[in-house]
């Protein structure tokens, strides 16, 4: 039997002013392309407005009548999925750090990334039943290359992402991770998510990878993406690579990849419309009926192997958590002289429009304005810092468990 899967980011910001260009024309155009294929199993993610979702959910009814929405933060994970095949269960984990919420431009904490799980039930050719775990995501965007500033967020959202595919792919006859990484090749995220889940890259297991340059298969940034801004042309010429599918399987199941690409670029030939700021992937396997051994649904080969190359990934790993951790306790202290200059202000300023009066409705205006700033300081400064350096410290001490039993 064959399995045909695609993966697009549809860039659906619906927000004025600052949304994404063209979206309506867009997300019409990508329903009709999608609804002419022949596709399985899709993940589309940035799919933010719930109208969108419901319009494309009504758009691909007859070809893909099986969707959910994977619910999560303020505005919605952007993340859902669509089968040809009866989805019989779904199962959501939203990552433990995400951004900040002050850091409103970019916008990735009300999103609420998340990893999701599409369970489903089907037939192979020899009628032998196919239990087909399907996972969408979408990791935090990397913004500055040079100064990565979310970088222990995202190596985190990497790690729980890879531990989330582990642990819950045991049983499964194939595992299907697909969606934007945000993360490149080489990337010690996307090494981590390939090792530590035992995943393959269709993209490289495709026929002729090894004979193919390695600038092939670019996702996002393209120089002929209508989309790509000028900025970006100039920092990454040929693109990146950023949007996957990846694969595990069951040893009772013999799987081969049969194609894999880059598709979905200009909503037609003549067309200087794109239709996405991303390009999509898509992928076919050819899988049959091998025998009835099952594996852990680890998969990617040898256990003693794998824990020699996610060694130093989670060395490296701990020393990003370990900057990360010093950076939340200097931000921290700076936070508590914030607060307490705040308070300062507010004591000396207590009675200022009795002693003079016209000066009255100034100082409750910049009284009113320092609260709204303390409040800010004491909820971020004490709170969320703490939120961030627990969840650091808590995929730091998976590592260490990790680690240690690789030592034995």
């Amino acid at each position: 039997m064959r399995l045909s899967v695609l993966t697009l980011n549809c860039w659906g910001i619906p927000y004025p002013y600052f949304g994404s260009k063209d979206r309506a024309l867009r997300f019409d155009k990508i329903a009709g392309k999608v609804a002419e294929s022949n596709y399985d199993f899709v993940s589309f993610q940035e799919v933010w407005d719930e109208a969108d979702f419901e319009r494309l959910k009504g758009q691909l009814g007859d070809v893909l009548p099986y969707a959910h929405y994977f619910h999560s933060g303020v505005i919605g994970s952007g993340v859902c999925v669509f089968s040809r095949h009866k989805i019989v269960g779904t199962l959501l984990h939203r990552f433990s750090l995400n951004g900040y919420a002050h850091h409103i431009h970019r916008g990735d904490w009300f999103g609420g990334k998340v990893v999701g799980l599409a369970k489903v039930r089907l037939e192979m050719d020899d009628g032998r039943p196919l239990l087909v775990h399907f996972y969408a995501t979408h990791i935090h965007a990397e913004y500055d290359r040079d100064n990565d500033l979310y970088l222990p967020h995202r190596t985190l959202q990497a790690f729980e992402l890879a531990d989330f595919v582990r642990h819950t792919s045991e049983g499964a006859d194939l595992s299907l991770v697909v969606g934007d990484l945000n993360l490149e090749p080489g990337d010690l995220g996307q090494e981590l998510v390939l090792v530590n889940a035992g995943l393959n890259d269709a993209w490289t297991n495709r026929p002729g990878a090894k004979d193919s340059a390695n600038d092939e298969g670019m996702t996002s940034d393209k120089p002929n993406n209508c989309y790509t801004p000028e900025r970006q042309k100039l920092r990454c010429p040929k693109g990146k690579r950023i949007d996957y599918i990846m694969y595990n399987h069951n040893p009772a199941v013999k799987l081969t990849v049969d194609s894999c690409e880059v598709t979905m670029e200009k909503i037609a030939s003549d067309s200087p419309i794109n239709f996405s700021d991303h390009a999509a992937v898509t992928a076919t396997f050819k899988l049959h009926s091998v025998g009835d051994a099952r594996s852990n649904g680890h998969g990617g080969g040898n256990a003693e192997e794998r824990r020699s190359m996610l060694r130093p990934l989670l060395e490296r790993s701990i020393e990003i958590f370990n900057d990360g951790l010093q950076v939340v306790k200097t931000t921290q202290r700076h936070y508590i002289l914030a607060i307490a200059f705040l308070l300062l202000i507010l004591f000396i300023t207590i009675d200022v429009e009795l002693m003079i009066p016209r000066l009255a409705i100034l100082a409750m205006m910049g009284r009113f304005a320092t609260t709204v700033v303390l409040a800010y300081c004491t909820w971020h400064g004490i709170i969320g810092l703490r939120i961030e350096r627990k969840a650091l410290m808590s995929a730091k001490n998976a590592m260490v468990i990790y680690l240690s039993d690789s030592n034995n």
